[in-house]
């Protein structure tokens, strides 16, 4: 084989690999932003709970006491 054309047949290869590893960073990169966007989707920081903890909120606030009549 010529040797100008196997040192090409090599950069091809060398230029394929370098793009393969780029696509490979820019997957990971894609799957980490989308994963973080849906944790603040649906965990929003100091958000609302779907599930109140139990006993947040008082049976009869100050406002609205139980008068006994």
């Amino acid at each position: 084989m010529n040797p100008e054309v196997a040192r090409k047949i090599q950069e091809d290869k060398i230029e394929k690999a370098r793009i393969e590893k780029s696509r490979a960073k820019l997957t990971v990169a894609a799957l980490f932003i989308a994963t973080a966007s849906l944790t603040l989707v649906f965990n929003p920081p100091g958000g609302t709970r779907a599930v109140a903890p139990s006993r947040t909120v008082p049976s009869h606030p100050p406002n609205m006491r139980r008068v006994n009549v």
